[in-house]
């Protein structure tokens, strides 16, 4: 498909894709003329003439490439931030995630593939200044959404969801198009414990992504990784399925719930998008397990988190994240028990056995539902929403799926005098503030 056809500014998706099912459809009108020698050798002639005129601008690109010749567009000026407080701030594109099956051919994989890629963008970083602590960076980005006036209804800019870890430390950030269009961008807001980032430009109509919904993947759901892989290679689509939907890891000591799939992925892909073949965003890539003998274990925080953290980071500019409110002794079967005081003892032995788990240890900042019973100290927590409960980890997975506002069910073990009961706790669940936290005026 011809690239200059990709939207430009002013142009809506609705445009775009009229246009390219319009290309697509005349590239797949085949017309089979009947034999003849002469057409044998006119084609033979026109054949020759295209692979020297490629030769000649393969070599061309690659001088330019590598000497300079060729330079980036001019930055446009700086624009001012978009407000942050809209309601809505944005539109996007939402359909109901259809399990593609037993799709899996070719067809199926090249339609997604020219679905999803004009919505995966390039992101370019320049770090630090001066002749000391400079440096370039790169990764990729997703379009997720226009930012809309709300007075007006005006569609003002687009907004792009990365990692984190793409725009980190960086006075400068570009993003450029898959048709190669390059536009200066805003960074609206981060958060590092997702690795979530928000950037904006000045320029609207772009192809957004459809989004998906990750809870509904299935492990050996066919999917497609799309990002700028290198740092150079923009648009590299690769393939694979889905490994595990909740794999639980620590990534730049951060303890995240993400995807994991076998599509290849490499430096530069981070920030760029998962799809179904159905051209739906499930995840934004983030990483890949290193080492010598790892192949094919990457990864992607699911999209359900990633809007929910995108959705804060455009509202407030930072992530609302839910607190019970508890202080608590995570007490693991290779746990010491030096430091536990006297008076937590009795609790953490059964029949003169030492139990593990997560302890209650102090309740004073908890908001009870109406009629519920409260917690005491030495609880041991056993179910959080009908989800065991084994350890801090269990407990963080779970507040990351909850809400500041909802209501958390939480059943507790109680130890007094040789007697075990359980209690079920309904709690309001507060909110936890970033650290270093400061509203924006």
């Amino acid at each position: 498909m011809n690239l200059n056809n990709f939207p430009h500014e002013g142009e809506t998706p609705t445009e775009y894709n009229a246009a390219g099912q319009a290309e697509l459809e005349n590239q797949l009108v085949l017309h089979v003329p009947h034999k003849s020698k002469s057409l044998k050798i006119f084609a033979a002639v026109v054949l020759a003439m295209i692979l020297m005129v490629s030769s000649f601008l393969c070599a061309f690109l690659g001088v330019g490439l590598l000497f300079g010749v060729f330079e980036d567009n001019p930055r446009y000026p700086w624009v001012e931030r978009p407000p942050l407080f809209d309601n809505p701030p944005y539109v996007y594109n939402r359909t109901t995630w259809v399990n593609p099956g037993h799709i899996n051919t070719t067809d199926a994989f090249v339609n997604a593939a020219n679905q999803t890629a004009p919505s995966v963008v390039s992101i370019s970083v320049s770090r630090g200044g001066g002749i000391i602590g400079g440096g370039q960076g790169a990764g990729s980005g997703v379009i997720w959404a226009e930012s809309v006036n709300q007075e007006t209804g005006e569609r003002t800019g687009t907004y792009i969801i990365t990692n984190e870890h793409v725009t980190r430390g960086g006075n400068e950030v570009d993003v450029v198009l898959v048709n190669g269009d390059r536009f200066p961008a805003l960074v609206i807001g981060y958060d590092v414990e997702s690795d979530i980032a928000v950037v904006w430009i000045n320029v609207v109509g772009l192809h957004m992504a459809t989004l998906g919904s990750s809870d509904d993947l299935v492990i050996g759901t066919s999917v497609l990784a799309i990002g700028n892989a290198l740092g150079q290679l923009s648009g590299t689509v690769t393939s694979g399925i889905i490994s595990a939907t909740s794999r639980r890891l620590e990534v730049a000591g951060h303890n995240m719930t993400l995807l994991q799939m076998d599509a290849a992925v490499n430096p530069g892909n981070s920030g760029g998008g998962l799809f179904t073949l159905n051209g739906e965003l499930v995840g934004i890539v983030n990483a890949k397990s290193m080492g010598p003998d790892v192949e094919g274990v990457g990864f992607a925080i699911p999209i359900d988190i990633a809007l929910e953290v995108a959705s804060d980071l455009v509202y407030q500019g930072f992530v609302r994240r839910a607190r019970i409110g508890i202080n608590i002794l995570n007490l693991s079967p290779n746990g010491s028990l030096l430091g536990v005081g006297d008076d937590l003892m009795p609790h953490l032995h059964r029949d003169g056995e030492l139990i593990h788990g997560v302890f209650i240890m102090g309740a004073d900042e908890v908001i009870y539902a109406a009629n519920s019973p409260e917690f005491r100290f030495g609880d041991l927590i056993r179910y959080i929403n009908g989800a065991e409960i084994s350890n801090g980890d269990d407990i963080s997975e779970q507040l990351e799926r909850a809400s500041v506002g909802g209501t958390m069910t939480i059943v507790v073990e109680r130890y007094i005098d040789g007697e075990v009961s359980e209690h079920t706790i309904r709690v309001i669940l507060g909110e936890r503030l970033p650290a270093n936290f400061q509203p924006r005026g």
